[in-house]
């Protein structure tokens, strides 16, 4: 389902990056559990229509710096 909204989003914003994309899903979100991020649900339930469509979402993420696969891996496990 990520997966699926992920690719929906990059391909109505080709130019952005992932961290881009991951941040605007982040933000498409109906929060469950506590408010915001929890244990339990994580920043929420991604809602796909308001991922996809919705005009009122938090500005567009700034423009991340540009990581290379190994760097963005080594940062997601903690590697040095």
């Amino acid at each position: 389902y990520v997966a699926g909204a992920a690719a929906l989003v990059m391909a109505q914003h080709p130019d952005w990056t992932v961290d881009q994309v991951m941040e605007h899903l982040t933000r498409a979100v109906d929060d469950r559990g506590k408010p915001g991020k929890d244990t339990a649900y994580g920043y929420g339930e991604i809602n796909l229509f308001k991922a996809v469509f919705a005009e009122d979402l938090p500005a567009t993420p700034a423009p991340a710096p540009k990581r290379s696969f190994g760097e963005k891996f080594a940062a997601f496990f903690g590697a040095n």
